[in-house]
This record gives C-alpha cells, structure tokens and sequence, in this order.
C-alpha cells in the first residue's frame, strides 16, 4: 500500500483482521503465545485485540486452559459474509441442483486471488472438508486444483508452480513439475481434470473449471467425488463428465463477467 493510501489506513484495525485471520482448521485453538508469535504483535497488543474480541464475541476463551477459538459472532460474521457472496450464490444454486438430481457429492471452489474457496453439497467424505486453502497446497494433487491450474495464464500457472512444495498422500500423488506439466496439459486437452486416488486413497474425482466469460479466466471449479468401492475412473467418466460440463456452463454463463 502506498503512503498516501495510508494515511486513511487504521493500524489497529489491521492487526485485530490479522487476528481472526489466524482460525483456520490447523489452527482451531490457540494460546495468546501463539498469537503473538504467528501475527508478530507485541503481547500487549495482542492481548487487547484478543479480549477486545472476546467481549464482543468474535472469539471466546477457554478459562481453565486460556486458550483462544472462534466465538459465536465470528461464526455468524464468517456465515454471512459467504452467503452474501454473489458468485457463492450462484454456486450454490448450481451444485444443490446438480447434487440432488444426480445424487451427487459435489465440491465447488471459488478462486480469490490464490486461495479456493470452498462449498460442498451431497454426501460428505471427511478426507477433503476444507473452508479455504492456497492452490499451490491443492493443484498438484486434487481434481479441483489441477482444472485451475490447467487453465490458469501461463505465466500465472509457472508462477505457482515453481513454488510448489509437492507432499506425497498416496503412492499415485504427483511429486514433480514434469509429470504435474503433463497433467495439466492432459487436463486442457479433455477440458477436465482427474485425481486418481491422489489426494486419499479409495476416492477419486472428476473436476472442470468455470470462467468469467469476458476474460475467458478461471474464477473457479466443480468437483465430482466417488468411492473405488462404487467407481472405477473410467465409469465416473463415462457416466458424469457431460453432467460436469454442463455444471460449469451453467455457472460460467450465469456469474456476470
């Protein structure tokens, strides 16, 4: 942010958003140590903001143990501001219908930045329940991530992926940028990605992205998600991809560009 841009720039502001910024699912519970050392805010300060916080409700402390989670107003702020998402709303309009025609457990990512986004509709499988994560975490080893960064820019993809930090979660996870390049370009070819039990073993996924048809980008992607008991790859391909390409249309055409 520039200087003059600053000088309407409320500091304290900033570090109490850096503070409820922290709760996330790694971070459900954390001591005012760990606030102070994960925001780099004096403990002073640190300590203000968090009872700050607590009187208003956004957080709550735990008084046997004084740790810090997310309060019931946090909540409620976190529930209204995705509901008053627009793209979110369109979204979700889109996968209920989709899930509950098709009997259907479909995740859909919103892209903000580098971060996705998440909203999930059908049967849950625990292994993939996120609120928001960076891509650089998910496009290598996900459906949802490959069919962003499939058709991210070029220089924008690059970018990500030269940053990447490849974990391994199953013996088919891709651990390299060669074979991750080659995916991806698989992945524009047929206009969808896959993931073959790369993120959880026994669970395999179908995803295409959809677009903000004016600049023809990617804003986003929607996920098909079977068991191998039920599915092999092959038969969720055959049976659903012209359901997943009809999904994202839908949502393309009806998120104003």
């Amino acid at each position: 942010m520039s200087k003059g841009n600053r000088q309407h720039f409320y500091g304290t502001l900033e570090k109490g958003l850096k503070v409820l910024s922290l709760f996330d699912q790694k971070h459900s519970s954390l001591s005012l140590k760990d606030v102070t050392e994960m925001t780099g805010i004096n403990k002073s300060t640190a300590f203000n903001i968090v009872n700050t916080m607590v009187e208003l409700g956004f957080l709550s402390k735990v008084e046997q143990t004084k740790q810090i989670k997310v309060g019931p107003r946090g909540i409620i702020l976190s529930h209204n501001l995705m509901s008053g998402h627009y793209a979110m709303k369109v979204v979700q309009k889109f996968i209920s219908y989709t899930s509950a025609r098709h009997k259907l457990s479909i995740y859909a990512v919103i892209l903000e930045n580098r971060t996705l986004i998440s909203q999930f509709v059908g049967e849950a499988f625990d292994y993939f329940d996120i609120i928001s994560a960076p891509l650089e975490k998910l496009g290598y080893c996900t459906a949802l991530g490959k069919a962003l960064l499939a058709y991210l820019p070029e220089t924008d993809r690059d970018d990500i992926i030269k940053d990447l930090e490849f974990e391994k979660r199953t013996e088919r996870t891709i651990m390299n940028r060669h074979d991750l390049i080659a995916d991806l370009d698989r992945t524009k070819n047929k206009g969808y990605a896959v993931n073959n039990e790369e993120y959880l073993q026994g669970i395999i996924s179908i995803a295409a992205p959809f677009f903000n048809l004016r600049e023809n980008r990617p804003i986003g992607a929607v996920c098909f998600d079977f068991s191998t008991r039920e599915y092999s790859l092959q038969r969720a391909e055959q049976d659903y991809v012209t359901i997943l390409f009809k999904l994202a249309r839908d949502i393309s055409e009806s998120i104003p560009s």
